[in-house]
């Protein structure tokens, strides 16, 4: 999704029931709508809507067919430069835009 990334994902079998990860990982992207709609034609999977911290970061989550929580992040901010907001978090609900939901 990145033009020259590569990624190494480590999977690991135990015995017994199978269980999602608790915790969400999200994998650098370009363009993080692109990736949403790949993600929901070609994973077959329903995205969140596209959240953003305005000249930060882009992002999506959604789950794999087993539950695990992954997303897709696109990052904002022009090379080399710090957030324009001090303390801004993608915690903090108030600074988030969302992207309408898209029509059936």
């Amino acid at each position: 999704m990145v033009a020259g990334a590569e990624v190494w994902w480590q999977i690991v079998v135990v015995p017994g029931q199978v269980r999602p990860m608790t915790n969400r990982s999200r994998l650098k992207v370009d363009d993080v709508r692109a990736a949403t709609a790949w993600a929901r034609t070609s994973l077959k999977v329903e995205p969140s809507q596209v959240s953003t911290l305005p000249g930060v970061v882009s992002f999506v989550d959604f789950e794999d067919p087993w539950g695990n929580q992954l997303g897709f992040y696109e990052d904002l901010a022009p090379n080399g430069q710090k957030p324009p907001e001090p303390g801004g978090s993608v915690r903090d609900e108030s600074l988030l835009v969302t992207d309408p939901p898209e029509a059936p």
